[in-house]
């Protein structure tokens, strides 16, 4: 029965979350950070455009690297035709423009990198201040640091640290994604004009098995980065109150207990680490395997077997251009042309094959990368929610009155954070112009009576608290 009982259980709790599952963190995040599209209503215009200019860009400059590449092909192609029929002029001609081809690269991948550093500064510019606009309204940090139970313990590296992370990665992925997309189109267009539809499509078919492979022994990456950040967080944590409390510590002698709980959590954290380490390591052997030297072996027999094969058209053009002469050196003559047009055949194969498979490993690494982005992408939603929560809160608040003159307590409970109860049923009205001394023992809640009055304190339904500015926080 305890068994039927727990399976039932967990079969319940696994439908309940599947129900409550919304939008995934990077959604969420992306969505506060793309800057197209219609705005949020409290968000300013000129805080939504941030970005959009660098995005467009990149995208320009990633179809400029595309054109570079098939440039590039030919110059590579004809190389190795001029160099196999020892060609001179048509030679310097070809390094002549392999030269300045080479500095438009450095001037396109530099640009490139330039709006993509650019682009992840805007954007954490951006996220910060959609941060900061919540923390800051209605004393979000007192909230976050006193009434939320310590469910968020490291707020300055969420705010501070998790942006960067994350928009850098998004950056990265931003310009990844373009570059790959523009190429890998382009280039499979230009495989279908020289092969198959079949052939052509055969680097996509790849990495599309592979990837849902792949999908198999890949960890919840999301949750295990999150779980890192949180078991640092608390060593570093434990590291803060030692400094912060050291004087006390040392006068109550409490230098073994700091001593267990820092080396506990610095054991707690490193574990984990050799953990994640062990788990990256396969998978990164896992994606080796697939996209990299497997890749590496499917493209080299798709290059080479149409030369191979008997029964193929490159093969019988080639023995069909070496029969039929007459003389040594007339067939001498022949050979030679026969293999430059061989060679810069393979080569230009080559090279498109290669352009291929590297823009869709691209976007494959791209796809990747964003799914180790989720555990930063979760911190931020977290952390974004219980704002969000706190401003809800606030303006659906109904125990407080706006009175311009009078400051009243009626029937109020007074709570700590910590659901202890202080003071009970708490009346009494104060009209402008006059006062009132407040008196009692250390503990007994002075102090606590303001944190109510200035809506730091929530307080239960059934009490209600009339001042200047009613449910606004400050004591105005």
């Amino acid at each position: 029965p305890w068994r039927q009982k727990k399976k039932i259980g967990c079969g319940t709790e696994k439908e309940s979350r599947r129900n409550s599952k919304g939008p995934s963190p990077i959604k969420i995040i992306f969505q506060k950070l793309w800057p197209f599209g219609s705005a949020d209503r409290n968000e300013p215009a000129s805080l939504h455009a941030i970005g959009a200019t660098e995005i467009l860009l990149i995208f320009a400059v990633s179809m400029m690297r595309t054109w570079h590449q098939n440039q590039m092909v030919y110059v590579k192609r004809d190389l190795m035709t001029v160099t196999y029929t020892r060609n001179m002029s048509a030679f310097r001609g070809l390094m002549f423009d392999a030269g300045w081809m080479s500095v438009l690269a450095s001037v396109i991948f530099s640009t490139h990198r330039y709006l993509k550093e650019r682009l992840a500064a805007l954007w954490r510019e951006k996220l910060t201040k959609q941060l900061h606009s919540r923390y800051f309204h209605a004393m979000g940090y007192y909230k976050l640091s006193h009434l939320n139970n310590q469910k968020i313990p490291d707020v300055a590296e969420r705010i501070v640290k998790d942006p960067r992370r994350f928009t850098k990665s998004l950056a990265d992925e931003v310009e990844k994604l373009s570059a790959g997309l523009t190429s890998g189109l382009w280039f499979t267009y230009k495989l279908y004009t020289i092969s198959s539809p079949l052939e052509a499509l055969s680097p996509l078919i790849y990495m599309f098995v592979c990837w849902n492979l792949s999908l198999k022994v890949t960890p919840n990456w999301s949750k295990k980065w999150k779980i890192m950040l949180d078991k640092r967080s608390k060593y570093v944590s434990a590291q803060s109150r030692l400094q912060i409390h050291s004087e006390a510590i040392c006068a109550y002698q409490g230098n073994d207990v700091e001593r267990m709980i820092i080396d506990g959590a610095w054991e707690d954290f490193l574990g984990f680490c050799m953990t994640y380490v062990y788990d990256a390591s396969i998978y990164q052997f896992v994606m080796n395997a697939f996209f990299t030297y497997g890749g590496h072996s499917v493209a080299e027999f798709l290059i080479l077997f149409p030369f191979m094969n008997p029964e193929g058209a490159a093969k019988k053009d080639y023995l069909r251009s070496i029969e039929g002469t007459s003389s040594a050196s007339e067939h001498n003559d022949v050979l030679i042309k026969a293999n430059s047009a061989l060679m810069g055949a393979v080569r230009y194969r080559l090279e498109y094959y290669i352009r291929a498979f590297s823009a869709q490993g691209v976007v494959i690494s791209g796809m990747r990368g964003l799914m180790s982005m989720s555990g930063p992408a979760k911190r931020l939603t977290q952390l974004f929610d219980t704002l969000d929560q706190f401003i809800k809160n606030q303006k659906e608040s109904t125990q407080f009155v706006d009175t311009p003159n009078t400051i009243a307590f009626e029937n109020v409970q007074v709570f700590t954070p910590t659901n202890n109860l202080l003071i009970k049923d708490l009346n009494f009205r104060i009209e402008s112009g006059t006062n009132m001394l407040l008196t009692g023992c250390n503990g007994s809640g002075k102090s606590s009576i303001f944190r109510c009055l200035g809506g730091l304190w929530t307080i239960p339904e059934g009490g209600t608290i009339s001042k200047p500015g009613g449910n606004s926080v400050g004591l105005n």
